[in-house]
């Protein structure tokens, strides 16, 4: 199982636990009919609080394990899915201290929960929603991208290399099939499919990656054709 199913696997269990506490916070709050008793009530969204509580620091975790491999090169999306990932954090807590120490304010826990369910859920939908998005109907979606201007340009391998250095590098291995952060690429055109997309492994769908990457790779829309043949005569050399 590789890092990012395992990643999603865990935020699928995260929002679950989340909508489970939000369900049962409205039904204990808002019903005056309950089927189940206000203590089971409580019991669930407590339960069902820690277990959304311990897995939101094993994303934070997983957050900053992304972060420290990826260094400047996260997209716009990974940015925007930070900043509320902090702002759930923070209001998490809040609420957490307000249970614990601050009682006389429980009449604002309801709201909070609140909030937090929703940051939860965009959280999710920006991260995990997005990759099962993705890796469901990518292969629907996702266009094999050729452009015409890169096989005109003559590739220069140490431009390449260069490149692949500065852009590539804190991800890909470049002398080994082992995973990095994502997949060694040693002797990738010389493999039958790319590892990432299953793709067969042909420079028209290495720019294909490129340019609309799957899973959490970012993207590269700005390089040029001749960074583009650059970089892909060097990845003939690999």
């Amino acid at each position: 199982m590789d890092y990012f199913t395992l990643k999603t696997i865990i935020a699928v269990v995260f929002i679950l636990a989340g909508l489970t506490a939000f369900v049962s916070m409205l039904t204990l709050m808002g019903k005056q009919e309950k089927k189940i008793s206000p203590q089971s009530l409580r019991m669930v969204h407590k339960t069902a609080g820690v277990v959304f509580f311990l897995l939101a620091l094993v994303l934070v975790f997983f957050g900053f394990r992304y972060w420290a491999k990826a260094g400047d090169l996260v997209s716009v999306r990974a940015v925007l899915h930070a900043v509320l990932a902090l702002g759930l954090l923070v209001v998490l807590l809040i609420k957490i201290s307000i249970a614990r120490f601050y009682k006389q304010l429980l009449k604002y826990a309801p709201t909070l929960g609140i909030v937090i369910f929703s940051f939860a859920f965009v959280v999710f939908c920006t991260s995990a929603g997005f990759f099962l998005a993705r890796s469901i109907m990518g292969a629907s979606l996702e266009k094999n991208i050729e452009q015409p201007g890169v096989a005109a340009v003559r590739g220069n391998i140490d431009a390449g290399q260069s490149l692949f250095q500065k852009k590539c590098s804190s991800c890909h291995f470049s002398d080994k099939k082992e995973k990095k952060f994502g997949p060694g690429l040693a002797g990738l055109l010389r493999e039958s499919t790319l590892p990432s997309s299953g793709k067969s492994a042909t420079r028209k769908n290495i720019i294909g990656q490129l340019q609309q990457p799957l899973k959490a790779m970012p993207a590269f829309p700005d390089f040029s054709d001749k960074e583009l043949a650059d970089l892909l005569a060097f990845l003939e050399t690999l």
